[in-house]
């Protein structure tokens, strides 16, 4: 979590190449097949970043909007070929990678300013941060058991997660179209 404007380019280049190009390049690798085999399950891992944006995650709320966008582009295509794409939304999971967060990345402090980085830092300690990982944090072993239920699951879904505060965040952004619930969401990151 860092503001835009101080992550390194290529830093972001890395988080699009972790979390969206490498599953582009492994689908278009694998769809002829299943389409000629008429059969075939493609599991992508979301984030509820994939869904609404969360602030100072800009890069990585970017590529995860990315793969539920191709998700959502294929499923009515690859179904034509009995062919099923699923995405796994997950708020937190405990990995190391999400122990490291905040590590040193070389960012670019000179591009933040004083006053961004206190709204960084207020958003860090409120107590909308802090519930977060309450309400929406979970082990790998919770998310290996999502993901073995939608390889087991006889009809697949487009979309699974198994947390209701999830699911409720996700419904904040079909219920008004005009994006305020999102807004005022994510507005509580700086309350404290």
């Amino acid at each position: 979590m860092y503001p835009l404007e101080g992550v390194p380019f290529d830093v972001n280049r890395q988080i699009m190449e972790t979390n969206f190009f490498g599953a582009l390049r492994t689908i278009q690798k694998v769809i002829p097949n299943m389409k000629k085999r008429r059969s075939g399950r493609i599991i992508n891992i979301g984030s509820t970043a994939g869904v609404i944006g969360f602030p100072f995650s800009d890069g990585y709320c970017a590529a995860k909007f990315a793969l539920e966008g191709l998700s959502e582009s294929l499923v009515a295509v690859l179904k034509q070929f009995d062919v099923h794409i699923s995405m796994v939304v997950f708020g937190l999971v405990m990995t190391p990678l999400l122990q490291g967060l905040g590590g040193n990345l070389n960012m670019n402090e000179d591009a933040v300013g004083e006053e961004t980085r206190e709204l960084m830092q207020k958003s860090m300690t409120s107590k909308r941060w802090q519930s977060t990982g309450v309400d929406f944090i979970q082990t790998v072993g919770q998310a290996a058991e999502v993901i073995v239920s939608v390889i087991e699951d006889p009809y697949p879904k487009l979309r699974y997660t198994n947390r209701e505060e999830i699911r409720e965040l996700l419904s904040l952004k079909l219920k008004d179209l005009s994006g305020e619930n999102v807004v005022a969401h994510q507005m509580k990151y700086f309350e404290t």
